[in-house]
């Protein structure tokens, strides 16, 4: 059922109806944003000398960098692979985040998701 249906009620029944329903998409969401909590997203440079995995905040979890990789590469190369892995996992969990929210809006709002909703 479509967000603005469960708005118009009219009568008691109806809006006991529509309050159930609020309340089960709330829980629905709190559930989604607790497991997003848990997700883990990795990706590493283009070279494959660092690793970076983060958390559903976006949070570093872990930072590896390959063996060798700190005395041979100049530090601005290895800065920028540093930041370009960090930067890809946390798009990565981006996506991910986005992914399962607009699979749970899509359902109420009656449409294929967030890219259907007009500003």
């Amino acid at each position: 059922m479509p967000l603005g249906a469960a708005l118009r009620p009219t009568n008691h029944d109806e809006l006991a109806r529509a309050q159930r329903e609020i309340q089960e998409q709330l829980g629905q969401l709190a559930t989604l944003r607790a497991n997003l909590r848990d997700l883990r997203s990795q990706a590493q440079s283009e070279t494959g000398k660092v690793t970076c995995a983060v958390d559903g905040e976006g949070t570093i979890l872990e930072l590896r960098i390959a063996r060798g990789s700190v005395r041979s590469m100049p530090a601005a190369t290895l800065a920028a692979e540093i930041k370009e892995a960090i930067d890809t996992a946390r798009q990565r969990q981006d996506e991910m985040t986005a992914e399962q929210y607009n699979h749970l809006f899509a359902r109420y709002a009656g449409s294929e998701g967030l890219d259907d909703v007009r500003y």
